[in-house]
């Protein structure tokens, strides 16, 4: 394994329209609780403690800003019932998102680990969640042959497979409705497990056109999966599958090597293993390329730093793509939105400006990067559509 501790993980799936609905909720409370969770080991037990610690540290925060106890009870109901349910506890990813107002309970379990924290606000703190939909920390793995179809959604510690609902699980249910002149009719075992299907020709491109239409089926299948992400895709399968999938697909971030071999042999911890190089290398080049272009559209006048300059472009829905540095926080009073009101601290009903910004960047159709610290160019910086 890769860094001696990938597993694989029962993670919910949480994609944009997820992020988009819990960021439309505005009430006067809402609870936003994130921890990083385990699957095995002594930290087992101790999840369920530290969640336990989050809600009392919740509690005593609605407490001083003026609730009674008993709409206190009320309100974290749900998250008492979920901390006593022991057989929920053994079934953790690497983080534990989870989210409560008044008549709103959402808990994600998610491939990556949430730093602690309990944030009690107007709006849910959501910037945790970015990389579940930009593609920051995550990676998918289709493992492909002309028998099987299966789809892993991986972060560097772990893999979970995921279900790819109505999806073609292979090349004979794809193309089962064919019309008969054109269906394949004979299967022989190939090189490596791969296989091959032949028409009456017998021919290379017959079989190609053949893995074309059971590819764009495939590719149409997983559109809604694959939905408004931005995360890398890697291949599994024999080599040759890679260009004539790539050829046919809509996703537009798929890794140009394949991990290559039978993939029906690949189990989910093999699969992480040999693919996580390849979407880590794929990752880290488009992120240099990204900060590459930033510093020459700033050169060019198209690009800005610093709080007060990229909320003004967000305002104008002039961002394509904002750069946040991945531990920053500017946090404010509700209704507050000036400069000297932001501190590093948070306060109880404290909300965090980078929050907001990302929602309107989102809204406008730009995309959001998280950046490592040592790499953003600042807190806050920004390609702009135009200057």
């Amino acid at each position: 394994m890769t860094d001696g501790s990938a597993r694989v993980d029962e993670s919910d799936q949480f994609a944009r329209r997820e992020f988009d609905e819990l960021a439309k909720v505005e009430t006067s409370t809402c609870v936003s609780l994130y921890l990083p969770t385990h699957r095995a080991g002594a930290e087992v037990e101790q999840d369920p403690i530290r969640f336990r610690n989050l809600l009392a540290a919740t509690e005593r925060e609605l407490s001083e800003l003026g609730w009674r106890r008993g709409d206190i009870e009320e309100l974290l109901d749900p998250a008492d019932q979920l901390h006593e349910n022991g057989e929920w506890w053994s079934h953790q990813a690497a983080g534990l998102a989870v989210f409560i107002a008044p008549g709103v309970f959402r808990a994600v379990r998610a491939p990556i680990a949430f730093e602690e924290l309990a944030v009690v606000a107007s709006r849910f703190h959501l910037r945790p969640l970015l990389p579940l939909i930009t593609g920051d920390e995550l990676f998918w793995v289709l493992a492909l042959s002309q028998n099987a179809v299966r789809l892993f959604r991986a972060s560097r510690p772990a893999i979970t497979e995921v279900d790819i609902g109505q999806t073609p699980t292979s090349m004979a249910e794809a193309l089962a409705y064919e019309d008969p002149e054109r269906q394949l009719q004979v299967w022989t075992s190939g090189p490596a497990g791969g296989g091959h299907f032949h028409g009456h020709g017998g021919g290379g491109e017959e079989d190609k056109a053949a893995l074309e239409r059971y590819f764009r089926a495939v590719d149409r299948g997983l559109g809604e999966v694959l939905a408004g992400s931005a995360a890398p895709l890697v291949l599994a399968g024999v080599s040759y599958y890679g260009p004539i999938y790539r050829s046919v697909s809509q996703y537009p971030h798929i890794v140009e090597e394949v991990v290559a071999g039978n993939a029906e042999d690949l189990g989910a911890i093999d699969l992480h293993e040999r693919a996580w190089p390849l979407a880590h290398q794929h990752t880290s080049a488009r992120r240099a390329a990204l900060l590459d272009r930033y510093a020459q559209s700033h050169a060019a006048g198209r690009a800005v730093e610093g709080l007060s300059e990229v909320n003004a472009a967000a305002n104008d829905g002039r961002i394509e793509t904002l750069l946040l540095a991945r531990h920053a926080h500017r946090w404010v009073p509700h209704g507050h939105t000036q400069t000297p009101a932001i501190h590093e601290q948070r306060a109880p009903g404290d909300i965090d400006l980078l929050d907001e910004l990302v929602r309107r960047v989102l809204d406008t159709g730009g995309d959001v990067v998280v950046v490592d610290d040592q790499d953003a160019p600042g807190t806050v910086a920004a390609i702009l559509r135009y200057s």
